[in-house]
């Protein structure tokens, strides 16, 4: 699932960020990179990192990743308790795998147990929640 700061959306705005400083090479010499990264990151091959729209977005006057990051925000406000549960569990269940991973690929346990048991904690909690029937 790719996510809301790496998709098509933000790319699409910083392209249009870059274009209206002035193109490419106006926004390397602003960013101090290479042409090339600014290409790789309209077009999807990189990630644009917060050190690239931000300074465009200061530089034109207007906030358009910005406000459409800060939306996301926005919507969680709007969540009720048990939302805002299974989120928090979802998340820290998408982190077990990779740490499950590490340990028995590198030893690295202790990221496995620390993951674990935040997942552990988050799934009683909405457990409790949905028993409960709390909103």
């Amino acid at each position: 699932m790719p996510k809301v700061y790496e998709g098509a959306a933000i790319r699409a705005l910083y392209a249009q960020l870059v274009e209206d400083f002035g193109g490419v090479d106006a926004a390397a010499a602003l960013l101090r990179c290479n042409k090339g990264v600014i290409s790789k990151e309209t077009n999807g091959s990189a990630s644009i990192p917060p050190q690239h729209f931000c300074p465009l977005e200061d530089a034109l006057g207007r906030f358009p990743i910005t406000d459409m990051l800060h939306a996301r925000v926005d919507r969680s406000a709007e969540m009720n308790d048990i939302e805002r549960l299974v989120l928090t569990t979802l998340r820290e269940a998408g982190d077990i795998g990779p740490a499950l991973f590490r340990a028995i690929s590198h030893g690295e346990r202790a990221t496995a147990v620390k993951e674990c048991r935040e997942a552990h904690e988050a799934l009683g909690q909405v457990l409790a929640a949905l028993e409960g029937g709390a909103e």
